[in-house]
């Protein structure tokens, strides 16, 4: 019964008493006459049907319901679980109606941080981040010691070398190597350099007057001006096999001319090799020559006939070799 001070009937006093769900209250309890307190009994029935009533038994984890029997002695103490911190095993051991919150746990790896508990199970946190910041690496964190460690890339990897006036930068030796300038020519009348921030050519004029090559090699003394190589003087006869075209008799049996060029100029020369020879006919009678096509005039290819000779004209024919008529 709750209880103020001097509130209890004769044989009673207002005591501190734990309830039986664990609270803390004022109760009139029993006492003995010097003023001590007597523990509570049980009948004679209630100790032979074993009789209890709940309680709680507390620590500074928590609080976890039991029991107090009642016995030969009386009312027990109270018997139930200890309440203890969370662990990662699927019950609720601080008895707070809660399963595996706040629990620790580690999932063997040392490679990962804040690994949850879940369900009885440890379940992997955060992963460590391995990062040099080296293209050249692979990059990995050790699961038993939780050390990062970086192997240099095997083989032409490509990277960047933050440098934007090169290109096909490759790793070697753990390290990005820079790959080949980047090209910048504008012409033979400008210079080309490369923009460091972003990449691209930046041309200039050359000043003018500054030498230069058109590629004409029939010309000579080229110079410079606004940026343009302007042609120098001419030193070739001819630039075209057509401009030698005025030594041509027109007969593609006799050969043509061509337009030879080399570093100091160039000239029209006639192309031995392109006369037509025929090989000799097989019979002392006839001749071979070089027959000029019908369309000489467009350069047709020309062929070789064999034509019968007289016997006015056959200085080789002989009775015993071929038979000639006379005309």
């Amino acid at each position: 019964m709750a209880c103020s001070t001097g509130a209890c009937p004769p044989g009673y006093a207002c005591l501190d008493a734990t309830s039986g769900g664990g609270a803390q209250a004022k109760q009139c309890r029993p006492v003995a006459g010097a003023g001590a307190q007597v523990a509570c009994g049980c009948s004679a029935a209630a100790a032979a049907l074993k009789l209890a009533t709940p309680c709680q038994v507390v620590t500074a984890v928590g609080a976890c319901s039991g029991q107090r029997a009642c016995g030969a002695a009386g009312l027990g103490g109270c018997a139930g679980k200890i309440a203890e911190a969370e662990t990662c095993d699927g019950v609720d051991n601080d008895c707070n109606g809660k399963t595996d919150d706040g629990a620790l746990c580690d999932d063997g790896s040392a490679c990962t941080v804040g690994d949850d508990c879940a369900g009885g199970k440890c379940g992997a946190g955060v992963a460590v981040v391995c990062d040099d910041k080296n293209p050249c690496t692979t990059d990995a964190c050790e699961p038993k010691s939780g050390d990062c460690g970086y192997a240099v890339v095997a083989g032409a990897k490509t990277c960047d070398d933050g440098d934007s006036c090169t290109d096909s930068d490759l790793c070697a030796g753990g390290k990005c190597q820079a790959g080949p300038a980047k090209g910048c020519d504008g012409g033979p009348c400008t210079i080309g350099q490369c923009d460091k921030t972003s990449g691209k050519c930046l041309f200039a004029n050359k000043p003018d007057g500054s030498g230069c090559d058109d590629s004409d090699t029939c010309s000579a003394g080229e110079a410079c001006a606004g940026g343009l190589c302007q042609g120098g003087k001419s030193v070739c006869l001819c630039k075209t096999d057509g401009d030698c075209g005025v030594f041509d008799d027109g007969l593609a049996c006799s050969g043509t001319w061509y337009c030879a060029k080399t570093a100091a100029g160039s000239a029209c020369k006639f192309n031995v090799a392109s006369v037509v020879v025929c090989a000799p006919s097989l019979n002392p009678c006839q001749k071979s020559q070089c027959v000029e096509s019908v369309r000489r005039l467009l350069r047709a290819t020309p062929a070789c006939a064999s034509r019968t000779r007289t016997a006015a004209n056959s200085r080789t024919a002989t009775p015993a070799t071929a038979r000639c008529s006379a005309t």
